[in-house]
């Protein structure tokens, strides 16, 4: 998508997983519709073009959109993966969580169209904030595939349910170094969630940048759990939802699929920030 983020080559992704990236809105190849609600559907139009659940991975923004698309479409959805997102709770946009994030350098440093309609970064608040642990070299590849950024998706709100996108195994990605979210309101969210398996990386908001090699190799990115309608079969409960007041519940466990899918060519990955990408064990 067009956050102000950027497109590399992610290396080291086991050849047992095929990945689809999923580019929405504003990336420099579609011409489609820039709000939250064409985000969701370009997710869930390709992830029902296939046959088996998914591990669904959300960016940055686009920590909102696989969360809304899990909300809808939940037994499509094997495993749900944050690297370093914002999520929705308590009826909070991605601007209120960002506002209330004290670290973050983000909204001072946006320079908006007249009409408010998009927004961008000075080269120097790319280096500095957007890439601040990247080399001039991994900047310098990454800043052609960025676009202005549609200010709408901010400002919307995503309800989730216990019984949908709280049924859903989840794993959070935190980036230490972060300074468009910090690593201390990702963990916030973290437990505002109660999802209860995250990792760490020592970068900032844009590992697949920075260090695409360290992303790939986590391999909690490819190991799958049940789906949730098997989770209800088996009379599992959803996942604790903190804003109820309900106890921890063990983690779903089991592993992804392995029926042949099709044969997946090795092919560059490239990402951006906000990106969708979906995971299919072969």
């Amino acid at each position: 998508t067009e956050n102000a983020s950027s497109g590399t080559s992610l290396r080291g992704v086991p050849d047992s997983v095929d990945i689809i990236a999923i580019w929405s809105g504003g990336h420099p190849t579609t011409k489609a519709k820039k709000d939250d609600m064409a985000y969701v559907q370009k997710v869930k139009d390709e992830i029902l073009k296939l046959n088996e659940p998914v591990i669904l991975v959300g960016h940055s923004l686009a920590g909102f959109v696989v969360s809304q698309v899990a909300e809808e479409i939940p037994d499509r959805i094997e495993k749900l993966v944050f690297i370093a997102a914002m999520i929705p709770y308590e009826g909070k946009t991605v601007f209120d969580i960002i506002n209330a994030d004290a670290e973050s350098l983000l909204l001072q440093n946006l320079i908006f169209a007249e009409d408010k309609s998009w927004a961008t970064v000075s080269e120097e608040t790319l280096k500095n904030v957007v890439y601040n642990k990247a080399s001039i070299e991994q900047i310098t590849e990454s800043v052609p595939n960025l676009v202005h950024q549609a200010t709408q998706p901010f400002f919307v709100t995503v309800e989730t349910s216990a019984n949908a996108f709280g049924l859903i195994d989840k794993t959070y990605i935190i980036c230490e170094n972060d300074k468009i979210l910090s690593s201390t309101a990702q963990r916030n969210l973290i437990q505002q969630i109660g999802i209860t398996k995250s990792l760490t990386l020592s970068t900032g908001h844009v590992p697949n940048v920075e260090n695409p090699d360290a992303l790939a190799g986590l391999d909690p990115l490819f190991r799958g759990c049940r789906t949730p309608r098997e989770l209800r079969a088996r009379g599992r409960r959803a996942a604790p939802d903190p804003r109820r007041g309900q106890p921890a519940d063990p983690p779903a466990g089991g592993h992804a699929r392995r029926g042949a899918v099709r044969a997946a060519q090795p092919r560059r990955l490239p990402y951006r920030g906000g990106a969708h990408a979906v995971c299919r064990r072969l």
